[in-house]
């Protein structure tokens, strides 16, 4: 019996957990919560008591930063059990918390800032779980990992009618909104019965597997994209957020297997493109010596693989502005046959058309990040700025969300204006469409978007979008459907909003207008179906 799976290490509290060895040495944890006590932590002893010895310490073997969790065993009832690692600095700050669920055997990189760890094992609901197997071991290369875990713990047969989707950051338990718009791509494609797994590539991390909402998601880095490749054979690769690291996997993994990329933007335009990003101030020389190399390489990457030879890369490219972008900064036309242009799902089963109160032309709002230039946000505060000067100001109501290092200084010149109320904090995508139903105007000013998908829910709500025209937005807004100022014109936005205040008519008809045009063009029941066209397409 190891430390771990002695009963004798960990620490119980309350009487809804109950904890002893069996004669088999399984760790057995009986559980009794209750709504009233709806979960319990077990902590053991030797990281929780967090007593200064060699216990309490994190110390690597030399060149090893990969732990190998082993926690597997079998349970009864409705119970539910995650052991979780709780990472601290040298100054006792935590930093980082790793989760490994009941039946899963997962790899931890363990931070170069790492000096103790705290183990605790969270458990809820009413039944039992025997822990058969408890281990920590450091482990040296991905070889090892290869012949200790994957053949006992990875199913990787039976994907020859399946299709994985490959992707930079996916939603897991902690981080929710991880290319959110990636997994409910996914969730469509269940739906149609299109058997899919998700592979999601994560730099620092050796190959592991978890569930999110239904959905089979592996992650890993570049040799474990390959060795998964080598020994799975999907039907076809679908990716968004390509690069060369996860170029060169497939080329080993799976020479053979079709492609499709999403080009969604970032990953294939010029640095120069968004110059209004590069401030003036002590930071540009150092960006300027790195940006442009750093682009350089990526749009080399992009060239060479629009240019390959054989159509076994096909791509899709989210607006007609961007497949134009990319191709000319690429240097490179792509045949007609090599690529589509198919818009992002905007979701009209969460932003649903609801007819408005023409009341609400008076209640703005905005959720943005404030973190440079691209969102436009000094253009919303030179907008409301502007208003503040017109007899129908205080007749309004804003409300501006949002996060960032902007985000003090570009509000500050509002916070003089009771009716101008702002929240530093983010919202989920069931909050925003419940604050659509209660506004009638969404300021998202812009100075560079490929789609502007914040706009596009707004659209789709009956809320009229308030931004300007440039780079993709006029594929997306008519006049008819929305505020549509021009570059850099505030004014602009201030006007609109000024004559939907003049005109209730005006603002419901421009309300389900733009409702009815963006999901035409862009909702769920257009997307989806072009989408699984092209995958299923031989």
């Amino acid at each position: 019996m190891n430390k771990y799976q002695n009963a004798s290490n960990w620490i119980v509290k309350g009487t809804e957990v109950e904890m002893y060895n069996s004669k088999s040495d399984s760790l057995n944890v009986y559980i009794n919560c209750s709504n009233k006590v709806p979960h319990r932590y077990l902590h053991f002893e030797a990281y929780g008591a967090f007593k200064e010895d060699e216990s309490a310490t994190i110390t690597p073997p030399e060149n090893q930063r990969e732990l190998l969790v082993t926690f597997t065993g079998r349970k009864e009832g409705n119970v539910e059990a995650t052991m979780q690692y709780i990472f601290y600095n040298d100054a006792g700050e935590k930093k980082h918390v790793r989760r490994i669920k009941f039946g899963e055997t997962g790899v931890i990189h363990i931070p170069v800032w790492t000096n103790k760890i705290k183990m605790a094992l969270r458990v809820s609901g009413q039944g039992m779980i025997s822990i058969e197997d408890l281990e920590l071991r450091w482990i040296a290369n991905y070889k090892e990992y290869e012949q200790l875990v994957i053949p006992k713990r990875m199913n990787l047969s039976n994907t020859e009618e399946r299709y994985l989707v490959l992707t930079n950051i996916y939603p897991n338990a902690e981080n929710l909104y991880r290319n959110g718009f990636v997994h409910r791509r996914v969730k469509s494609y269940q739906e149609d019965q299109l058997p899919v797994d998700v592979f999601a590539f994560q730099g620092s991390s050796l190959l592991n597997e978890y569930e999110f909402d239904g959905v089979r998601v592996f992650e890993g880095n570049q040799t474990s994209l390959e060795y998964f490749l080598k020994h799975t054979n999907y039907k076809k690769i679908l990716i968004h957020f390509i690069n060369r690291n996860m170029y060169e996997a497939i080329e080993i993994g799976a020479p053979n297997t079709p492609v499709l990329v999403w080009i969604h933007a970032v990953e294939a335009e010029r640095w120069t493109r968004r110059l209004f990003n590069v401030e003036n101030n002590g930071m540009m020389a150092r960006t300027l010596r790195t940006l442009p190399s750093n682009n350089n390489r990526r749009m080399k990457f992009i060239h060479e693989l629009f240019s390959r030879q054989d159509d076994r890369y096909q791509f899709i490219f989210i607006s007609e502005f961007i497949a134009n972008v990319a191709q000319e900064d690429a240097g490179f036309q792509l045949a007609d046959d090599r690529y589509r242009v198919i818009h992002n799902i905007t979701d009209d089963s969460v932003f649903k058309f609801e007819k408005k109160d023409p009341e609400l032309r008076k209640k703005i709002w905005t959720v943005r990040p404030f973190v440079n230039k691209k969102y436009g946000n000094d253009l919303t505060v030179k907008a409301i700025l502007e208003l503040s000067k017109r007899p129908l100001f205080y007749d309004l109501d804003f409300e501006i969300y949002g996060m960032g290092p902007q985000f003090d200084e570009l509000l500050e010149p509002l916070r003089q204006f009771k009716n101008v109320h702002i929240h530093e904090r983010f919202l989920s995508q069931p909050e925003i469409a419940e604050i659509h139903r209660n506004k009638g105007i969404f300021l998202c000013p812009t100075r560079w978007d490929t789609q502007g998908v914040s706009m596009c829910e707004a659209m789709s709500s009956g809320v009229i979008a308030a931004t300007n025209a440039v780079s993709c937005i006029p594929e997306f807004m008519r006049e008819d459907t929305g505020i549509l100022a021009g570059e850099e014109d505030y004014i602009g936005i201030a006007d609109g909003i000024e004559e939907l205040y003049n005109n209730p008519e005006l603002f419901l008809e421009k309300s389900k207008v733009g409702s009815d045009w963006i999901i035409q063009k862009t909702g769920k029941n257009t997307v989806i179906p072009e989408e699984l066209e092209e995958i299923r397409k031989a």
